[in-house]
């Protein structure tokens, strides 16, 4: 601390200027310069995540620069260069664009009028909201809503979309859930089947809202709380403990618990996954799971290892949708070279190309009426929660 004290004469900052120089030769001149570039980054990232906090606050309540610039206590000039310094664009070219992204989002999911959302938005009428719209996406707000408005009646997905928000969403909006949760296929092994300690294995009494365990002791409810994902949705969460695990002879088989085992229980998300379970392990099921990994995992197969595009070169949000959008041009031409020069001789090849589309029209027959089954079970799911 005594080099930190404001010397009083020649002599005392003569020493200070000695203490100081000791400390730097323990260092190289490289050291020094990584760790000022790091408190400089620590810095400049800590300012820039106050600097949105506020920006962010700005958005809706659609304040001009002048105001901005006054609530974060900058003059206006000051403000639009460190504005500029984050986010490469101007502010009114900027909040112009965050606008636009909202509206976008508004079109494809809330039933409102283009009157409705351009007035929403901040935007003076609608002939100008029409314009801006176009010039950023290419479309009238009318032909955005169309094309992209269109939802599919089913979604396939690997285990990492199966979670509870998603499948309410799906559900709530009628779409058929081909998605795969968490211990999809372990369940379905025989190790798991035959583990009678397993909290999936356990006898449910739902008229009592009792779990019995395999020395046919009762876990009984004790509470329910509301766990809170990062995305702010709320899920229902049951807690059961079991009523006497002291001298229970299996204990040690059933849990690693010093007192009674206890086991938490999403019920809404077991009644989802018993849905999605009869989906998958149906013939439509599982024709879809054959074919999701083939269609996705083989294009970025081909760019990342093939291609060896494994890295963005670009930085911002911008431009690495502007290099990806080149990257994923790239493929499609490859592919459409591919079949121009795989295409076979029509004069030919008549008598195959007549199996083939009689072929397919049987399999697109047998799809449509697997697809119905399936929607069929949505249906039906959903009536059992209405009337519960």
């Amino acid at each position: 601390m005594s080099i930190m004290k404001k010397p009083n004469n020649r002599e005392e900052l003569f020493r200070t200027e000695i203490s100081i120089l000791s400390l730097f030769d323990q260092t190289t001149r490289q050291e020094r310069i990584v760790s000022a570039r790091c408190v400089n980054r620590c810095n400049i990232s800590h300012r820039k995540s106050l600097f949105e906090k506020r920006i962010t606050e700005f958005i809706e309540k659609n304040y001009t620069i002048s105001e901005m610039a006054k609530l974060c206590n900058m003059s206006v000039t000051a403000f639009k260069k460190r504005f500029a310094e984050y986010y490469e664009l101007p502010p009114h070219r900027w909040f112009v664009k965050q606008h636009l992204h909202r509206a976008a989002e508004l079109l494809l999911s809330e039933d409102l009028s283009i009157k409705e959302i351009s007035h929403k938005c901040h935007f003076t009428n609608q002939s100008q909201f029409a314009n801006r719209f176009r010039r950023e996406y290419g479309l009238t707000p009318k032909q955005y809503q169309e094309r992209y408005g269109i939802k599919s009646r089913k979604v396939v997905a690997d285990a990492g979309y199966g979670s509870e928000q998603n499948c309410n969403y799906m559900l709530e909006n009628e779409i058929v859930p081909y998605v795969k949760y968490n211990y999809f296929h372990k369940e379905r092994k025989r190790k798991f089947k035959d583990n009678p300690y397993l909290q999936q294995n356990l006898t449910y009494d739902k008229d009592r809202d009792v779990f019995v365990c395999p020395n046919n002791k009762e876990l009984i409810h004790t509470e329910t709380y509301t766990r809170t994902t990062e995305l702010g949705y709320e899920s229902k969460v049951d807690r059961y403990v079991c009523e006497d695990c002291s001298n229970c002879p299996l204990k040690n088989e059933c849990t690693k618990a010093k007192g009674n085992r206890e086991i938490e229980v999403n019920h809404t998300l077991n009644d989802y996954k018993r849905l999605v379970r009869e989906l998958l392990t149906s013939e439509r099921g599982v024709y879809h799971r054959y074919k999701r990994p083939i269609e996705p995992e083989a294009v970025f197969g081909q760019i990342k290892d093939a291609h060896h595009f494994r890295r963005f070169h670009l930085r911002s949000m911008s431009k690495v949708n502007i290099e990806f959008g080149l990257v994923a041009m790239a493929h499609n031409l490859r592919q459409l070279a591919k079949l121009i020069t795989d295409r076979p001789n029509n004069g030919n090849n008549n008598n195959n190309n007549n199996s083939k589309t009689n072929i397919n029209n049987h399999r697109a027959n047998r799809a449509s009426k697997a697809n119905m089954r399936n929607i069929d079970t949505v249906n039906l799911y959903l009536a059992q929660i209405s009337a519960a």
